[in-house]
């Protein structure tokens, strides 16, 4: 996934246009699985509601739309009947009787001047106009980043249902990028990880929380709260998952270098 889509769906989550997948959180002490079975429960995608202010904001802003929308129609049906009135006839004879016909007048006119040779100072004024805003349109075009593919997406909500599994509380990308971890889980998105690997980096320490509640859960307050294990020098070690993070980071750094900068920050962090 480029970073242009990137920077589209991370803004698109602060908008109302696009709706979030949400997943029901599941019971304290569940870890996403149903009982009995490894296969993870089915996640129904939910659209979030909307706050009485959004609700409010949107209303007005289609009422103005509307409103917009009745002042230009009238205008151009007052317009039609001056039309009528000034009795302006096309090159056949008939009568103009609606601004339409006389936009196509006028078209036609100035078609017929310019094969002539004779083109007015408004007929150079319109072309000049009418080339601007397509050179305006085409560079819009060109900068609009694309449309997320379908692959892209999938791939996206993929991820999505596995950070949920994880941490139930990051029911959809908003709430991530809204929570402490979100400037960094961003920063490492860009940076080329996916969303689970840059979630788990991110959210390291809350995550290490939320897996000690899970195991102390499962085994009646066992002391299993941690999914490292320690090393006869005394140093942690890196979890495989974390160090594919670290190479993929820092492709120069040694696995000694790692795990170093890895325990100085657990003692330090």
């Amino acid at each position: 996934m480029d970073t242009e889509n990137l920077e589209g769906l991370f803004d698109d989550v602060f908008s109302n246009d696009q709706p979030a997948a949400e997943a029901q959180e599941p019971p304290a002490g569940d870890d996403g699985q149903q009982a009995g079975t490894d296969t993870p429960a089915e996640e129904t995608p939910k659209k979030p509601e909307q706050d009485a202010e959004t609700r409010s904001r949107q209303a007005e802003g289609r009422r103005r739309y509307e409103a917009e929308q009745r002042g230009y129609q009238q205008a151009r049906a007052d317009m039609s009947a001056l039309i009528q009135e000034l009795g302006i006839e096309n090159s056949d004879g008939a009568a103009v009787s609606t601004i339409e016909e006389l936009e196509k007048l006028a078209q036609a006119r100035r078609q017929q001047r310019w094969e002539a040779g004779r083109p007015t100072e408004a007929d150079i004024h319109h072309a000049v106009r009418e080339e601007l805003q397509t050179q305006q349109q085409a560079r819009a075009q060109a900068q609009a980043p694309a449309p997320m593919s379908a692959e892209d997406r999938a791939a996206v909500d993929r991820q999505l249902a596995e950070i949920r599994q994880m941490d139930p509380e990051m029911k959809d990308l908003h709430a991530i990028l809204q929570s402490p971890a979100g400037p960094r889980f961003r920063e490492l998105v860009e940076k080329g990880l996916d969303f689970k690997d840059a979630y788990k980096l991110a959210a390291e320490d809350r995550l290490a929380g939320i897996r000690a509640n899970r195991q102390g859960a499962r085994t009646g307050g066992k002391d299993h709260l941690t999914s490292t294990s320690q090393r006869g020098s005394g140093d942690l070690d890196v979890p495989a998952d974390e160090m594919e993070i670290f190479r993929t980071l820092n492709p120069d750094m040694s696995d000694a270098d790692i795990r170093k900068f890895y325990n100085d920050y657990k003692k330090n962090g």
